[in-house]
């Protein structure tokens, strides 16, 4: 798919790997970033990685020298030692900068947000002064504008575009074209205006005004024209980018993205900042900000391409980057737009990636000093083999299903079904262990007991295995006679009992669980010691009350909330029942055998790996996608859909310790991918088990049961 290594050097030669340097970019790589080995990380505009070496000198440093508290007033040698560093420090950043000692201060603090709030508060705001900022700019520097209105000045957002004009500037300087948002002040003064060709005509007079813009926009990486610094106040600026290591290995991507295309020749890569610009040869930094299309024009989602990128070993940075202004301003969202993405429930860590058929945030890689040209290739591989669609007749990542469902005869009747139910497993506790058994009754809300506790962090988090691993430790099993629930764990020498009878009601409370709201019962401490000790860190044990709704079928919609006063929902994520097939499982062994050649040791799940509470045999691959409807003995389930699989089902234990892989989970979105879910599984919600009177009927699942399946 791309060129070669040789090529490529011989394109970017000279400015690749530091050629010039003791060290080129291989042998610095190999020394200094041994962790990087199998991985991929393009987040160096998130936060760049400091070297090994970097860190042994600092340790060496630490343990050689004593530093003491810099006070003014101590003179004894650790503090003078600690003065020293600082000021030292102080000097080599102005250095950098150009800046002289005697028109700059360098002023530490925690973060770049820290460093804007001081300028905030220390600016020498009036109402004769003007705040304006461009459209692309960090939440940090619009946070000054309330500093600024706090003082009654003048507030404004404009858009810079630069223009190159060789007839009237002689091919030397630009241009710069402003085009003016609303207004925020508490007052008409107006101090920005642009003549009537457009152009720049600085802000006048005599007050205090502050100009923000970025010398490199973190959201499309276009790098600012640092001539409008002239415009404002005569002096040297520089960027933070000096080196041309960085630029190669983006230039050289943004062509090859660029270059992508489908089957039917529609472009991949949408590309925010260069293709969007007048200006020929804009500069750019080493940061690329994209989305990506399928062939049929609609968007893959970037929370689909991020999930993906995990599981290939690189490491990107999706959303909006706290860039709104930017965020819109390349996505194409109006205010309405934005108002109405708000309504609909959306912030800046959701999974609401694609609303009304339009993005909210982007997808971006950023190249560092130590990036290499592997690094991209990498990367670009990874596009081109889960994005980009194949010749017709191969599969191209999307939905594979080769089941068909044929349970009725010509004349409508239905046949013997050869399907089973092969197994029962109940999950009371969310995350721990389950227990098997060979006959459950049902309940208004699935399994009774099932998924019916949870634990929750002392942050209010609800802790899962993803975040907390060890819980998968913890065994369950509840006996129905005794009305009894044990839990052991390998943290704790004794067993936990507790009545799943006992009405803890003096002790309810309300909880969010993912955006749902339930009412729950919480234990005694002595009960959230057992489990802080076996988890090792402190949390609280509550049990499911009430939900106040839950996730139904309406109108043949499956992703849309109802209120259902007769059901109870528990702790599930979706349906309240997960169901897998054997035939299914095998299928997906099948493929990682086929997939881990090389004389690896091969790879093989078993169906507890998906956490289902009820696993089916004798029907094909993939063939509950097709099933509507189906009844196990004299119960009756609809299906939700198709499970949504994450990370989780790629941890398993081994020796007592929890291991995480990149399979199946790999394996599965190459095959099993629909709309930016990695599907395997179908979720069902039990249809109450009433009777014509309204009265409920408690029915059972038992293992050996027939199933009969439906499309309808």
């Amino acid at each position: 798919m791309g060129q070669s290594k040789e090529e490529f050097l011989e394109q970017f030669g000279g400015d690749y790997g530091y050629p010039d340097a003791p060290r080129g970019i291989d042998e610095l790589r190999a020394a200094d970033f041994k962790r990087l080995e199998g991985m991929v990380y393009l987040d160096h505009a998130g936060a760049t990685l400091y070297s090994e070496e970097q860190m042994a000198d600092v340790a060496k440093d630490l343990m050689s020298n004593v530093y003491g508290n810099p006070r003014i007033l101590n003179q004894s040698d650790s503090s003078m030692a600690t003065s020293d560093l600082v000021t030292s420090a102080r000097h080599q950043v102005l250095k950098y900068f150009n800046a002289s000692p005697r028109d700059y201060k360098c002023i530490f603090t925690s973060g770049a947000t820290a460093a804007l709030k001081i300028v905030g508060e220390c600016f020498p705001w009036s109402r004769d002064s003007c705040y304006m900022y461009t459209m692309e700019n960090h939440n940090s520097v619009l946070g000054i504008r309330e500093y600024a209105l706090s003082k009654g000045a003048t507030v404004s957002a404009v858009d810079v575009e630069e223009v190159v004009d060789p007839a009237k500037n002689h091919g030397s300087d630009s241009l710069f074209k402003i085009s003016k948002h609303t207004n925020q002040r508490r007052g008409d003064d107006v101090l920005l205006h642009s003549d009537q060709n457009g152009s720049w005509t600085a802000i006048s007079g005599n007050n205090s005004n502050l100009f923000a813009f970025p010398s490199e926009c973190n959201f499309s990486g276009h790098k600012f024209n640092l001539s409008l610094v002239k415009l404002i106040k005569e002096g040297k600026l520089v960027g933070t980018s000096q080196q041309q290591h960085t630029a190669s290995l983006a230039t050289y991507v943004r062509k090859k993205m660029l270059d992508l295309k489908h089957s039917n020749e529609k472009n991949v890569c949408i590309i925010y900042g260069q293709q969007a610009s007048k200006v020929k040869n804009l500069k750019m930094g080493p940061t690329i900000t994209f989305n990506l299309k399928r062939e049929d024009g609609t968007w893959f989602g970037y929370r689909e391409v991020e999930k993906l990128a995990s599981l290939s070993g690189i490491h990107l940075r999706t959303g909006c980057f706290c860039n709104p202004g930017a965020c819109a301003k390349y996505l194409g969202l109006s205010h309405s737009d934005l108002v109405s993405n708000f309504e609909a429930g959306h912030v800046c860590w959701d999974d609401n990636d694609v609303i009304n058929g339009k993005p909210t945030g982007a997808v971006r890689i950023s190249f560092g000093y130590m990036s290499t040209y592997e690094d991209a290739e990498e990367f670009l591989k990874f596009l081109h083999s889960s994005f980009v669609s194949k010749a017709v007749g191969l599969n191209n990542g999307h939905m594979v299903n080769t089941g068909t469902l044929n349970l009725v005869d010509d004349w409508g009747q239905q046949v013997i079904s050869d399907i089973r139910l092969k197994s029962i497993t109940i999950y009371p506790v969310k995350s721990c262990q389950g227990f098997s058994v060979q006959g459950w009754p049902l309940t208004t809300g699935g399994l009774k007991y099932d998924r019916e506790w949870l634990l929750q962090g002392s942050g209010g988090e609800i802790l899962t295995q993803k975040k907390v691993p060890e819980l998968s430790s913890i065994r369950t099993l509840i006996d129905l006679e005794l009305g009894k629930l044990y839990l052991e764990s390998p943290k704790r020498k004794d067993k936990l009992q507790i009545s799943v009878l006992e009405n803890l009601t003096h002790l309810s409370a309300e909880v969010d669980v993912y955006g749902q709201r339930y009412e729950v019962q919480t234990y005694d401490e002595k009960v959230n010691s057992w489990f802080s000790d076996a988890i090792g860190r402190p949390c609280t044990f509550m049990r499911c009350s009430n939900s106040k709704y839950r996730s139904c079928t309406i109108n043949g919609s499956r992703d849309r909330l109802c209120r259902d006063t007769r059901s109870k929902l528990s702790f599930v994520n979706e349906g309240q029942l997960l169901l897998v097939s054997e035939e299914s499982i095998s299928d997906l062994n099948s493929r990682l055998s086929s997939s881990n050649g090389n004389g690896k040791q091969r790879l093989f799940v078993d169906a507890m790996r998906f956490r289902p509470n009820i696993v089916v045999s004798g029907s094909t691959p993939y063939n509950e996608d097709n099933w509507k409807r189906l009844n196990i003995g004299e119960a009756y389930f609809t299906s939700m859909g198709g499970c949504n699989r994450c990370q989780m089902i790629n941890l398993y234990q081994s020796s007592g310790q929890v291991i995480k892989s990149k399979e199946p989970l790999a394996t599965l979105a190459s095959y099993r991918r629909q709309k930016g879910k990695i599907l395997f599984g179908v979720l069902l919600n039990y249809e109450d088990g009433m009777d014509g009177k309204g009265t409920v009927v408690e029915r059972w699942l038992k293992v050996g049961q027939e199933v009969y399946p439906s499309a309808e």
